[in-house]
């Protein structure tokens, strides 16, 4: 049975090719045969040859490929909206964490939660992001902080691309925080994340691994370690270099990220995300070395 061939016109498209600014083409046309496109470009250039079965005018709506989220949290239970009051009222992330919030607040709810219920969740999660034109995401663990609940929250993320049309990328961020049954033992809790990759691996749970490195989060030498295990089981992982410059709460500062860093990253095959505390930041250049981003 041959697939249907769907004609899009009369539609604004972002092709990321050609010499336009995002390969824009203001009134394009897509042939589509299946799940293939068969043929992009102006409306005006239109092989009069072609023959599609179903007709459909965009009206000028914009097309844009599938959009990639590279830094997500989906998979945890419970919420943290007093905090946005708490940091309104002048208290910092820091002090939130220290005083039992933060992270180790979503920990306490996700560990009681169900994997149904954690599923139901992160479902509902990517449902939004699917309906902003997201098609791939890559989902973090973190918010189990111990080995039974960790591989839970990775499965939930596995079980998310088996019964959603989204494309799923795993990462086992074990070394989000410290557990409060490792307290004062960091090096110890450590240890364990390290010793959890071999069974994430060999379950087919996680694609990379990611820690945070911060003054609430573990040191570069912590970080150090985790990644140097990653290698050892061939598990994808952040340059060990990248991560000896992460000094502050997560986003990592721009003047942290020189050129020779983010070079060394593109060619190790990993990409860097900036994630921006605020639109106020994201939209003042001299915050972001966009020069060497690029």
């Amino acid at each position: 049975m041959n697939a249907t061939r769907t004609l899009w016109r009369h539609a604004r498209l972002a092709t990321m090719a050609g010499g336009a600014p995002w390969g824009w083409i203001d009134d394009g046309a897509l042939l589509v045969e299946g799940a293939t496109l068969q043929w992009v470009g102006p409306e005006s250039a239109l092989p009069l040859d072609q023959r599609p079965d179903v007709e459909v005018d965009l009206h000028g709506a914009l097309v844009t490929p599938g959009l990639i989220d590279a830094h997500t949290h989906l998979v945890y239970a419970g919420d943290r909206a007093g905090e946005f009051e708490q940091r309104l009222q002048g208290m910092s992330y820091e002090a939130i964490a220290r005083a039992g919030g933060g992270i180790r607040r979503t920990v306490t709810a996700t560990r009681e939660a169900s994997d149904d219920a954690l599923f139901a969740l992160a479902a509902s999660r990517a449902r939004a992001l699917m309906a902003e034109g997201v098609t791939t995401i890559e989902i973090k663990s973190g918010y189990g902080l111990a080995e039974a609940h960790e591989a839970r929250c990775l499965a939930v993320a596995r079980r998310i691309e088996r019964e959603l049309p989204l494309a799923v990328r795993t990462t086992s961020l074990g070394a989000h925080a410290l557990p409060p049954e490792f307290a004062g033992r960091a090096d110890d809790y450590i240890d364990a994340v390290c010793a959890w990759l071999p069974g994430q691996q060999a379950a087919g749970l996680v694609d990379a691994v990611d820690a945070f490195c911060d003054t609430i989060g573990f040191s570069p030498a912590q970080t150090r370690r985790v990644f140097d295990a990653a290698r050892v089981h061939r598990v994808d992982h952040y340059p060990p270099r990248l991560a000896e410059t992460l000094r502050s709460v997560s986003p990592v500062q721009g003047d942290d990220c020189s050129a020779a860093v983010l070079t060394e990253s593109a060619l190790k095959g990993s990409s860097a995300s900036v994630i921006c505390q605020s639109p106020t930041v994201a939209l003042q250049p001299e915050h972001w070395p966009m020069t060497s981003w690029q």
